[in-house]
C-alpha cells in the first residue's frame, strides 16, 4: 500500500469518493440534478437571466425541467413584468443537467478542488447530486404551464381546513386509511354510497416507470384527474395491488426494489400516523357547507423518493430529490388553495453533517417554508442513533492529540464515512492535523492539504481510504473546516479495478497544531440497510477502551467512561438542526425506574446549545415488553409494528394538522404543545431536557386499531 497526493474531480467528497474507486465512472455522460441561484446585482439583471433561463428550458436538450418549476418560472417573469413595485424575484431554482455541463476540468494535484462550471450560464451552480441513473432517455416535451394546477380538486369540493403531506417511500396510496366516503349516506345501508381517495396529488420519482410523465424529469405524477380512476377501481372490487399494477406504479418485470410488494411500508406506516382514519367516519351530508376537523376531510399531498434514495441511508442522494419534493408539495397545496395550512412529515435521517443548521438541505427547507404565503409546518425525526457510538468529541489543548477506534464490519457492501467539523471559523489553514490508519498499520494522513485536496491510500494502485479538507460555503461565505475520511467497502468485488479495503478497526488521530485549544466534532455517517432492503451496508461505528463501564441497573457493559470521547450529545439527526422545522423524539410509554415516559433507548440527544431541538417527544414504543407503534401495514386492512423516531415524527404532526385544522397559526399550536394543551393532547414536562422536548404529545385514538395480544401466563 501506499499513499499519494489525489486529483479531486469533484466538489462534494462524497461524488468524488466514487471516482475515486471508480475512475472509469468520470468519463461517463450522465445526468444530475442541480440547484442553481439566478445571477443578477439588481432586479433587472435577475429579470433578464430568468427569461435566459427559460429559454434554454426550452430550446436546448442539455438542459432539463420539471413543468411544475417550469410553470412556476414562467409566472415569475410574467409578474415581474406585469409589477413595476416588485422588490425582487425567486431566485432559486431546480434544473438537470448532464455531468459534462456542471464541472471544469479537475486541476492538478494538491490543487484547489474544481469550480463548478457557470461562466456561460444565467446561473451559479450551488448543488449537484450524484449522477442519476436512467433518465438521459427522458424528452420533457409539451411543457404545460397549467399543469399544477391539475390537483386543485378535493373531494366534494370543500375547501379545506389543512393539508398534510408527506415525503417518504412505500407510501400504499390506495389503503384504505386513506379513502373517505363520499356523500350519499351510511355506506352500510346505502347502496349509492361509495369510497373515494383523498389522496389530490403523488409524485412517484422512480426513474423508471413504464408510461413515461413527460411534465418530469424523473418518474411519473398522479393528480386528482388520474386518481379518479381509483375510485372506480375501489368499487369494482379490486384490491390494492392490482390498483397499482393498473395506475402503472408496479411492475415485476423492474429492476429496482419493489417497495410496495411487502408487508411493511415505512411510507404507509407513517403516513397514516399522519393522516390516516377510518373511511367509514363519512363526510356528513353537509360536506359541501362545513367542512369537519377530522383526519378523514383532509386532503393528502405525497411523494414517494426513488427506492435508490432511500436504500443509500448516508444520504448523499437525499438533498435535491425532497427539496423539489417540498417545492412541489407547496406548489400543489396553494393550487387546491392559495395560502392553506400545510403540515409535511418527512421522516428520514442520517448521522454526519455540520449540525449547526448549515447544510443545503436545512437551509433550503427553512426558506422555502419561510416564504411561502400562508401557515406551514415541516415536521422531523430526532434521530435513532443514542447508542449507535457514531459521535465523538474532542476538546484539546494545545499542541496536543487524540485518538479513536473506527470499527468497519466484514462482508460491507457499501462505503464508510466520517465527517470531522472544527468548532471554528479560522483561516484557511487547517487547525488540525489527521490520519487514518488500517487494521495492518496502513496510513493516510492530511499532511500537505490544502482546501479542496485529498489524499489516498491505495492498493494495487487502487483507492482504498482517502482523507478530504474543505470549508464548504454558507450563504456565500466559507464555513467550518471539514475533514472528510473516506473507507472503501470490505466485500471483494469481481470487478478487477476494485479494491476492497480491510474490516476491522480502523484508527484515527487528530492532532491540534496550535498552541491553543482546538475542539471538533466527529460523526460516522449513516451506513445501515433499511426495512425490507437487501442487506448490503453494515453500519461502522466509533470505538474505545473506555466504552464498556458496567451499567448500575442492567448489569451491560455499555457505559461510556469520564474519559471516553464517544458521547451521546450531538447524535441528533444531522437534517434536524436547521430553522423553520418541529423535530420530534420518541419516548416509552411506561414507567423506567423514577422516570415517567421515558426517552426510548434510541431517541438521538440534541447538540449542545441548540434549543427546541427536539421540540417535543410522542411514543415510539408502547413499553418495554411491548415494542413499537401499530399502524397500517402495504396492504388494506392490515397492520404492523414499527419502532424509532420516524413512527414518533407523524404523530405530532397530525396534532399539528389537528390544531390548525381549529385555527391556529404555526406558532399558537407550537406553544400549545410547549406549554400544555387545554384539550389534554400534550403532557408537558416538568423538566424539560435534550432528548424529549418540552411535552410529550398523546398517541392518536385509532378506532379500528386492533388490540395487541401478549403471551398469557
Amino acid at each position: 500500500m501506499n499513499t499519494v497526493s489525489g486529483t479531486r474531480y469533484r466538489p462534494d467528497p462524497y461524488i468524488d469518493w466514487e471516482l475515486q474507486i471508480f475512475p472509469c465512472n468520470r468519463e461517463l455522460n450522465r445526468w444530475c440534478s442541480v440547484i442553481v441561484r439566478i445571477k443578477g446585482d439588481d432586479l433587472s439583471s435577475k429579470i433578464k437571466n430568468l427569461k435566459q433561463l427559460k429559454n434554454l428550458a426550452e430550446n436546448k436538450r442539455y438542459l432539463k425541467m420539471t413543468a411544475d418549476e417550469y410553470a412556476l418560472l414562467s409566472r415569475e417573469i410574467e409578474e415581474a413584468n406585469c409589477n413595476s413595485k416588485k422588490e425582487d424575484v425567486r431566485e432559486v431554482w431546480f434544473i438537470y443537467l448532464p455531468e459534462g455541463r456542471i464541472y471544469k476540468d479537475p486541476g492538478k494535484a494538491g490543487d484547489a478542488h474544481p469550480n463548478y462550471c457557470d461562466e456561460d450560464f444565467p446561473f451559479t451552480i450551488f448543488y449537484v447530486s450524484p449522477p442519476i441513473e436512467g433518465i438521459s432517455h427522458r424528452k420533457l416535451a409539451n411543457i404545460d404551464v397549467s399543469d399544477t394546477t391539475k390537483c386543485s380538486e378535493t373531494i366534494g369540493g370543500n375547501s379545506p381546513k389543512v393539508i398534510t403531506a408527506v415525503i417518504d417511500d412505500a407510501i400504499s396510496f390506495a389503503n384504505h386509511r386513506f379513502l373517505v366516503e363520499t356523500p350519499g349516506g351510511n355506506r352500510s345501508n346505502d347502496s349509492t354510497s361509495s369510497l373515494a381517495t383523498r389522496v389530490s396529488a403523488i409524485w412517484l420519482q422512480d426513474t423508471e416507470t413504464r408510461d413515461e410523465d413527460n411534465g418530469v424529469v424523473i418518474g411519473k405524477r398522479l393528480h386528482r384527474k388520474e386518481l379518479k380512476k381509483i375510485d372506480a377501481m375501489i368499487q369494482d372490487g379490486d384490491e390494492d395491488f392490482e390498483i397499482y399494477r393498473k395506475m402503472g406504479v408496479i411492475d415485476f418485470s423492474r429492476s429496482e426494489h419493489p417497495s410496495l410488494y411487502f408487508r411493511v411500508g415505512h411510507g404507509t406506516h407513517v403516513m397514516d400516523l399522519a393522516c390516516g382514519a377510518d373511511p367509514g367516519g363519512g363526510m356528513g351530508k353537509n360536506a359541501g357547507e362545513t367542512a369537519s376537523l377530522s383526519p378523514a376531510e383532509w386532503p393528502i399531498l405525497a411523494v414517494q423518493l426513488p427506492t435508490r434514495v432511500t436504500a443509500d441511508t448516508s444520504g448523499q442522494r437525499l438533498t435535491s430529490y425532497v427539496l423539489q419534493a417540498l417545492r412541489t408539495i407547496i406548489l400543489w397545496a396553494d393550487s387546491i388553495e392559495h395560502g392553506v395550512p400545510l403540515v409535511v412529515n418527512f421522516s428520514y435521517g442520517f448521522t454526519a453533517g455540520p449540525k449547526d443548521g448549515s447544510l443545503t438541505l436545512e437551509r433550503e427547507i427553512a426558506r422555502m417554508v419561510s416564504e411561502r404565503e400562508g401557515e406551514t409546518a415541516v415536521v422531523l425525526p430526532a434521530g435513532n442513533s443514542y447508542e449507535s457510538r457514531t459521535t465523538a468529541r474532542f476538546e484539546l489543548s494545545g499542541n496536543a492529540s487524540g485518538d479513536i477506534g473506527w470499527t468497519i464490519p466484514p462482508d460491507d457492501q457499501t462505503d464508510n464515512f466520517i465527517e470531522i467539523w472544527v468548532d471554528e471559523v479560522t483561516s484557511d489553514k487547517a487547525p488540525l492535523r489527521i490520519s487514518l490508519t488500517s487494521p495492518d498499520g496502513k496510513t493516510v494522513t492530511s499532511d500537505g492539504l490544502t482546501l479542496g485536496g485529498v489524499n489516498v491510500l491505495q492498493k494495487n494502485h487502487r483507492a482504498i481510504a482517502a482523507v478530504y479538507l474543505d470549508r464548504p460555503e454558507v450563504d456565500g461565505n466559507k464555513g467550518r473546516h471539514r475533514f472528510f475520511l473516506a473507507v472503501s467497502r470490505t466485500k471483494e468485488l469481481e470487478d478487477e479495478d476494485f479494491q476492497s479495503a480491510m474490516s476491522g478497526e480502523w484508527t484515527v488521530k487528530v492532532e491540534n497544531c496550535r498552541s491553543g485549544e482546538t475542539a471538533l466534532w466527529a460523526h460516522v455517517q449513516r451506513d445501515d440497510t433499511p426495512t425490507s432492503f437487501n442487506m448490503r451496508g453494515r453500519q461502522s461505528y466509533f470505538d474505545h477502551h473506555d466504552a464498556y463501564n458496567r451499567n448500575d441497573r442492567t448489569g451491560n457493559y455499555v457505559d461510556l467512561g469520564a474519559n471516553c470521547p464517544i458521547t451521546h450529545a450531538g447524535t441528533i439527526n444531522a437534517i434536524a438542526t436547521g430553522d423553520n422545522t418541529v423535530v420530534v423524539g420518541g419516548t416509552i410509554c411506561d414507567v423506567v425506574g423514577d422516570i415517567v415516559w421515558p426517552p426510548a433507548e434510541y431517541s438521538s440527544q440534541g447538540m449542545p446549545g441548540l434549543p427546541e431541538k427536539p421540540f417535543a417527544s410522542a411514543f415510539s414504543e408502547e413499553g418495554n415488553a411491548a415494542p413499537g407503534i401499530l399502524a397500517s401495514g402495504t396492504h388494506s386492512g392490515s397492520y404492523v409494528l414499527l419502532s424509532g423516531t420516524s413512527v414518533a415524527a407523524p404523530q405530532v404532526a397530525r396534532l399539528l394538522s389537528e390544531m390548525l385544522a381549529e385555527g391556529k397559526t404555526v406558532a399558537e399550536a407550537l406553544e400549545s404543545i410547549k406549554n400544555g394543551d387545554p384539550k389534554g393532547r400534550v403532557h408537558k414536562l416538568d423538566y424539560p431536557d435534550d432528548r424529549r422536548g418540552y411535552s410529550i404529545v398523546e398517541k392518536p385514538n385509532f378506532r379500528n386499531l386492533p388490540p395487541r395480544r401478549y403471551p398469557s401466563t
